[in-house]
């Protein structure tokens, strides 16, 4: 009895630390959304910006935008989350965006963006909607990129704003540092 007691006392505790990490990766799983990626409570920086004290995205009542790393709190934390399914022989995650503190996730709306082109894309009350899901992957420096299908848009972080870039203007190679992501620590 007593060893059962400190194997169940081990998992716990070992559940428990994995529970507390802020990235999880989890084994996929037949029949689910593969749980992927689940990636909590970090900022999203911006390469591009990285070099001026870093900027992240932030989301609060106005929708979201681009401002410096650890000066809003929660505000600038982002969960990654697999609640889609992965792309065909898990080639990538798709995730969707989730605000830690609103608990809103990064929707492409179908309004024009910033610059008079792409579309807007701002905290919305997730829904599972195809507007919400992002393509997760790499670029070939190794930074997070995002891609949305229904709007074949990614995830940019030019003029201060969160937009969606056209498909033929997305990164392919890392030429495009506005649209390379990285994670930085919760604030």
């Amino acid at each position: 009895m007593k060893r059962t007691s400190r194997t169940m006392k081990a998992m716990l505790k070992s559940g428990l630390a994995v529970a507390a990490m802020t990235a999880v990766t989890v084994a996929a799983l037949p029949g689910n959304a593969y749980a992927a990626i689940w990636t909590e409570n970090q900022q999203l920086g911006l390469r591009a910006l990285s070099a001026d004290g870093g900027q992240c995205i932030m989301a609060d009542y106005r929708g979201s935008f681009m401002d410096f790393c650890n000066m809003w709190g929660n505000a600038l934390n982002w969960n990654l989350e697999s609640v889609y399914p992965d792309a065909p022989n898990h080639a990538y995650a798709n995730v969707r965006i989730r605000s830690s503190n609103l608990n809103k996730c990064l929707t492409v709306l179908n309004t024009v963006g910033p610059g008079g082109f792409g579309n807007e894309v701002s905290p919305r009350t997730c829904d599972g909607s195809p507007a919400q899901e992002w393509a997760s992957t790499r670029s070939a420096d190794g930074y997070l990129n995002y891609f949305n299908f229904q709007y074949r848009v990614c995830l940019d972080g030019g003029y201060g704003d969160t937009y969606g870039y056209p498909e033929e203007g997305c990164n392919a190679h890392g030429e495009n540092h506005y649209q390379d992501w990285y994670f930085l620590p919760a604030a």
